[in-house]
């Protein structure tokens, strides 16, 4: 179905947007390019970091709930990797954050991420 530019201003100065199904390869190609590279995960390292236990503490976990599989860890409701970027999101159940190396020498960030789990209701 078309819509004229007329029909469009319309249906926007009324407040109602206008949605368009994605292709398949659409999809593919926005998810792509969306996630940044991952970083490996040494699982024994997390476990000894103090941060990582804090974080887990934080949203009702166990070092025994979680796996590590293709560069990311499983919490059970969401998967968590770690990137170079210096940002933190949390979209579509995936947990993006910097190494914890990282976290735990910049304030912003660890703050950014506690902020995150309080809103997102993570726990």
């Amino acid at each position: 179905m078309t819509v004229t530019k007329r029909q469009f201003a319309l249906l926007d100065a009324m407040g109602i947007k206008l949605w368009c199904a994605r292709t398949t390869e659409n999809q593919e190609n926005s998810a792509e390019q969306e996630l940044p590279e991952r970083l490996e995960i040494d699982l024994e390292k997390l476990k000894a970091s103090q941060l990582f236990n804090d974080i887990l503490l934080s949203i009702n976990l166990s070092i025994a709930e979680i796996s590590c599989q293709d560069k990311s860890l499983n919490l059970g409701l969401f998967n968590w990797i770690f990137s170079s970027q210096d940002k933190i999101s949390f979209e579509n159940n995936l947990l993006i954050t910097p190494p914890l190396e990282t976290l735990a020498t910049r304030p912003t960030l660890k703050s950014q991420l506690w902020q995150l789990i309080c809103e997102q209701k993570i726990a």
